[in-house]
């Protein structure tokens, strides 16, 4: 046999092994995570998660949009108004970015004490797909 006729056998058996390794990791995932939540406080931490991500996307947009709208630079700003206008200006700003870390380290907190959990929504997002997406 030739390589490529050892190819064109192996082809289709390798694509047929990757679908089903997504299926087979998240039942894996399931078991595991039977052992460790019950179905409540899965659902209960999938809407958690959710609403943690949520909060940290909102925080990003408000973030966005937050602070004085012109295009001056700081240096610029605190020339032209002085370093006590350009804070007072700058305060939502700043006030945007220290909701959004916080935001940001709840996610992380949230992600790293309940890793199961995270990989399983992923798996979840995964199986959920379709093939052309």
């Amino acid at each position: 046999m030739e390589a490529k006729e050892i190819e064109a056998i192996q082809k289709p058996i390798l694509e047929a092994i990757e679908k089903l390794h997504a299926p087979l990791a998240a039942i894996a995932l399931l078991k595991m995570a039977d052992e460790f939540y019950t179905k409540e406080e899965r659902a209960a931490l999938y809407a958690e998660h959710q609403a943690l991500i949520d909060a940290d996307v909102a925080a990003y947009h408000h973030l966005q949009e937050a602070g004085p709208q012109d295009k001056l630079s700081w240096e610029q700003r605190v020339e032209q108004f002085g370093e006590t206008v350009a804070n007072e200006q700058y305060a939502p700003k700043k006030d945007a970015m220290e909701a959004k870390q916080a935001a940001s380290r709840r996610v992380g907190e949230f992600e790293r004490e309940h890793r199961l959990i995270v990989r399983l929504a992923g798996a979840k997002a995964t199986l959920g797909k379709g093939k052309y997406e």
